[in-house]
């Protein structure tokens, strides 16, 4: 035993890593949608139908002015390019009021998400890279 606190070694423990997670259970834990809440679906003929009110179609509408969806194209030999590049690329041509959010859909598709949809357009209007 030492008396003198300097001396003993501070070496923290390292610490127990989790197991990896797969994408499963990363997208259950993404969002909680209770069963009750989703519209109750019918069947007509041989197909299955869910029918959607007037004030969820517009509702959907209006989100989707908001959204633009993307691709990015390189020529051959140009450096790869990733998400968080791009996006640091396009913000600082797209001077938006609010943030905007960058989603990947795969194969060089993404999908924006803008607050408004003046910040859409003015990020249209910013052009591209």
């Amino acid at each position: 035993m030492c008396s003198w606190p300097c001396m003993v070694s501070t070496v923290p423990a390292k610490p127990a890593t989790a197991p990896p997670r797969s994408f499963v259970q990363v997208l259950h834990d993404s969002c909680d949608v209770q069963i009750s809440q989703l519209p109750s679906p019918s069947i007509k003929g041989d197909s299955l139908s869910i029918k959607i009110t007037q004030e969820e179609y517009e509702r959907g509408l209006t989100d989707c002015k908001r959204n633009h969806h993307g691709r990015l194209l390189l020529n051959k030999g140009d450096k790869p390019m990733t998400a968080r590049d791009l996006s640091t690329k396009l913000s600082k041509i797209w001077l938006t009021s609010s943030q905007w959010k960058m989603i990947s859909l795969g194969r060089g598709y993404y999908e924006f998400q803008f607050a408004s949809y003046e910040d859409i357009r003015m990020a249209w209007s910013m052009g591209i890279l």
